[in-house]
């Protein structure tokens, strides 16, 4: 059984070249979140140091 060729050549450059601009696009969306997420690592990291624990108990 031949497979049929659903799209033209033409149709898949211009579909990868759509995909790679989106990709390219959420790129900086995600560095930021990525950031983010360090930050609040070294955060949680600083307050166990500090305190023992990262919930302190209020007595």
């Amino acid at each position: 059984m031949e497979k049929e060729n659903v799209m033209s050549k033409e149709e898949r450059l211009f579909l990868i070249e759509a995909l790679k601009r989106l990709v390219m696009e959420r790129k900086p969306i995600y560095e930021g979140y990525q950031k983010f997420i360090q930050r609040e690592n070294e955060m949680k990291k600083f307050i166990e140091t500090k305190d023992g624990s990262y919930f302190k108990e209020e007595k």
